[in-house]
């Protein structure tokens, strides 16, 4: 047990940041907490670097409105302080940036312009923790991200 101890204050030495993992439930429970209007069984997965939101949502047009399920894949780009950036790669069946606009443009956690999702992280608990520094490097590792947040 010590030796994981001082492993990991060796490490923080090194780097001079933390390394927390956020998996997919993390992301999905955030996105719940934004209460996301007129989307339902919404899913949360990371595969091949990307973050994958499913999904129901409503779409109206000409006075009808039609449930459709919708896949959206988000290909981080960079982080900014304590924000993750993601880039809209793909979205089934529709990609119009007003249904990403209004699904997903939830300030101040979520925010979406031209086809980029903000993220902050201060939304997590995990993230919150740690009152100081912002985002350093973010890697893809077994399906979920690890990202070192310090000075």
């Amino acid at each position: 047990m010590f030796d994981q101890l001082k492993a990991g204050f060796m490490d923080f030495k090194e780097k001079k940041a933390v390394d927390l993992p956020l998996n997919a439930s993390v992301f999905e429970k955030i996105l719940e907490r934004q209460s996301i209007e007129d989307v339902e069984n919404l899913q949360v997965k990371i595969e091949e670097g990307l973050l994958i939101l499913e999904g129901d949502t409503k779409v109206k047009k000409y006075g009808l409105s039609k449930n459709i399920h919708f896949t959206l894949s988000l290909k981080p780009v960079h982080a900014e302080g304590r924000a993750l950036h993601f880039e809209v790669k793909k979205m089934k069946p529709l990609d119009f940036s007003t249904v990403h606009k209004k699904i997903f443009h939830k300030p101040p956690v979520v925010t979406y312009d031209e086809r980029v999702i903000q993220i902050d992280l201060n939304a997590f608990d995990k993230v919150k923790a740690i009152p100081i520094g912002h985002i350093k490097e973010i890697a893809i590792q077994d399906e979920q991200f690890i990202v070192s947040i310090g000075l």
